[in-house]
């Protein structure tokens, strides 16, 4: 419906100004000039819809506002849990980053979020399962650079 709205005022915009344009020019041969000009212009504004409609795609007439909505909440899915994998992704090499250059050996660092339904996103697991003990130090280290103090699981040891 905003497509229709835009264009109609574009439409009725692009008529008044020509109107006006007409009235200002002068007779002769600037005026025949512009008049040619504003009638490609007018027509391209008049079929500009039909150049950006697609006829041969799954989005027709009939279920064009069902495929919007299932297309929005698929994008809207699509950016969420590509926001959940960049968090996931950062946080895992902030802290491969600090364990490196602490000489700390680890086998895995464990990261798992949640999207919520509001859109929001909660981080559900943050472990290190490392070799040996991590001081307070370094888990607070690792804190400031990500914003969260991980769970720490020594190998052979459990909680």
């Amino acid at each position: 419906m905003d497509e229709i709205k835009s264009w109609t005022f574009s439409i009725c915009s692009a008529s008044i100004c020509g109107a006006i344009m007409n009235i200002i020019l002068p007779e002769g041969s600037t005026q025949k000039i512009f008049k040619s000009v504003f009638c490609v212009f007018f027509l391209c504004c008049l079929i500009s819809p039909l150049l950006n409609m697609n006829l041969f795609n799954e989005k027709n007439i009939l279920n064009s506002f069902d495929y919007e909505y299932r297309e929005k909440d698929n994008t809207e899915n699509r950016l969420y849990e590509s926001a959940a994998r960049t968090i996931e992704d950062e946080i895992r090499s902030n802290t491969k980053e600090i364990l490196r250059q602490e000489n700390i050996e680890y086998s895995n660092i464990s990261v798992r979020v949640n999207i919520l339904e509001s859109g929001g996103i909660e981080i559900i697991e943050f472990r290190i399962t490392a070799y040996s003990d991590i001081s307070e130090s370094l888990k607070e280290k690792i804190g400031n650079e990500t914003g969260l103090i991980p769970d720490v699981e020594i190998l052979g040891e459990s909680f």
